[in-house]
This record gives C-alpha cells, sequence and structure tokens, in this order.
C-alpha cells in the first residue's frame, strides 16, 4: 500500500512539473503527509472495528444464551445477575462505539 502510494505521488508529481513548477511544490506537499498517513489511518480503523465487533459478538451471545435460558432464570431468581451481566456488555459495547 505504501509502495502503491509513493508511485502514484512521483508519477503526479512528474506530470505537473511539466505544467507548473509552483504548483508541483504545492500538490507534493499536501500529498506527502496523506501518502504517509492514510496507510495507518487504515491500519487503526481495521483494529477498532475488529475490536469493536468482537465485543458486539460478545453481546450477542450473552444475550441469546439469557433469552434461550429465560425458564431457568426465572427458575432460579436469577434475574438480576442476568441482567447486571447484560449491562456490563451493553456499556462496553457502547464504550468502545464510541472511540
Amino acid at each position: 500500500m505504501m509502495v502503491k502510494s509513493i508511485v502514484i505521488l512521483l508519477g503526479i508529481g512528474v506530470i505537473i512539473f511539466m505544467y507548473n513548477f509552483e504548483m508541483a511544490l504545492v500538490t507534493i506537499g499536501m500529498m506527502a503527509p496523506i501518502c504517509i498517513l492514510a496507510p495507518l489511518s487504515a491500519r487503526l480503523m481495521q483494529f477498532t472495528a475488529k475490536k469493536h465487533q468482537k465485543i458486539r459478538a460478545e453481546m450477542g451471545t450473552i444475550v441469546a444464551e439469557d433469552l434461550g435460558n429465560i425458564r431457568t432464570i426465572k427458575a432460579f431468581a436469577n434475574e438480576d445477575e442476568g441482567l447486571q451481566i447484560f449491562n456490563e456488555a451493553n456499556t462496553n459495547t457502547f464504550l468502545m462505539g464510541r472511540v
């Protein structure tokens, strides 16, 4: 990804230098940081998305277990414990989504 960005940057630089020297300097000055930061930003977003998906999957598992075992939960009067586990998972999902 980084090599592709550098090749594109050099190609654009050569073409713009042929037309206008000052415009080439401004363009390269603005594109260089973008070409360097774009792959880093993509990696960070991918890492965050995977982490968020994992937390959402954990919450879904908790909900599925509680709904599947609702009679058992009621029979042993564990509604408060199940609610507390769900609230913790829900809070974790919410906090991860805010990042």
